[in-house]
């Protein structure tokens, strides 16, 4: 109990309380919003809920579906794009148009050794020069010389005979590379015959260059350079006896049904040089049965002229002139490699026929 109040002055009486309340209510129910924004829940006559969703969970589901279908396609083209770029990369310079005559390139080789007998050779850049003399020199000691693979793969994207070429050809072509590149050529001596530079590009050249020794037939050879930022490099090599560019070989290769059974020119000289150690060996039948087999092999496109002119020097490794002048003559177009009429004078030479020789 209170203070100065009695048990009965503790409690107030009805009358007391009404007027309590009148006093107070104003203070309860009348006061000032804190803010003067429209209160929302005023006007309860015109007030409605927010309306319900009608998303059912599949339709949330599909949702996420379409964006992470969006983001795999995208990964998807960033990592097709790096794919294509591993299989096709940007070559240093364009490539000029492919030259498919073959009887101009005789002619402009034909040029470089008369100039060079008669007043030395044409060298237009003393740089390319000392780099093929060390490419060369570097394959004869059996290291491995390194071509420019970028604008190799152009030069093979480029071949005639890389049509049919896919995208998966383009990369088995490009993993290859990488532990099979291409053989630079080499033999006892060399001769730099010429050096141009491109008229339209100084980043691109060719050179003129024979090899030969006292042993084997000399080999004409075309080279094709690039200039990068480590110095010159060469892409590609035209080997005018066989009539055939490195290229071409690979296009070819890998441009032909993997179950064609079909052979390359690599494997018809693997045949040849099976015979000859036969031969050597003592078994003369079955050297002949070798290289007759390595003759009627079907071969790709590129490497049936080179084909013929390597079972050819079979034969004429085994002495048999006489074979290798047959083989020689069932070429149907010899004007177009240009080893076959030089090999073709040496086995009539063999064979006593120097006036046809």
């Amino acid at each position: 109990m209170r203070p100065g109040l009695s048990r009965g002055q503790g409690r107030l009486s009805s009358y007391d309380e009404h007027v309590a309340l009148e006093l107070i209510r104003p203070r309860l129910f009348d006061r000032k919003p804190m803010s003067n924004a429209p209160n929302p829940f005023a006007d309860r006559e015109n007030f409605a809920p927010p309306p319900r969703t009608t998303r059912s969970p599949m339709a949330i589901v599909g949702v996420i579906l379409g964006v992470m279908f969006l983001a795999f396609v995208c990964l998807a083209a960033v990592v097709g794009t790096g794919v294509y770029k591993h299989a096709r990369p940007t070559p240093v310079a364009s490539l000029p148009p492919r030259n498919t005559d073959l009887q101009e390139e005789f002619a402009d080789y034909k040029a470089s050794v008369e100039s060079a007998f008669e007043s030395g050779p044409s060298i237009d850049s003393l740089e390319i020069e000392n780099t093929l003399l060390a490419a060369i020199d570097r394959a004869r000691r059996g290291e491995t010389v390194s071509v420019n693979v970028p604008m190799f793969i152009e030069a093979v994207m480029r071949s005639p005979y890389a049509e049919g070429m896919d995208f998966g050809d383009q990369l088995v072509l490009r993993n290859t590379l990488s532990i099979y590149p291409p053989e630079m050529y080499a033999s006892d001596h060399e001769a730099i015959l010429a050096v141009r530079a491109d008229p339209e590009n100084d980043k691109l050249a060719t050179a003129d260059v024979l090899l030969y020794s006292t042993d084997d037939p000399a080999t004409s050879l075309r080279i094709y350079l690039v200039r990068t930022g480590r110095g010159w490099e060469h892409y590609d090599v035209l080997d005018l006896e066989n009539g055939l560019r490195t290229s071409d070989e690979y296009a070819s290769y890998f441009a032909s049904d993997d179950d064609s059974g079909m052979l390359d020119s690599a494997e018809v000289i693997e045949m040849v040089e099976e015979a000859t150690s036969e031969y050597y060996d003592g078994d003369a039948d079955k050297a002949f049965t070798i290289l007759r087999r390595a003759e009627n092999q079907e071969v790709e496109a590129a490497s049936r002229l080179s084909a013929k002119l390597q079972v050819a020097y079979g034969w004429m490794n085994l002495d048999e002139y006489g074979e290798a002048e047959r083989v020689l003559l069932s070429i149907e177009d010899p004007d177009a490699c240009w080893g076959i009429w030089p090999t073709l004078a040496i086995c009539r030479t063999y064979m006593d026929d120097y006036e046809q020789a």
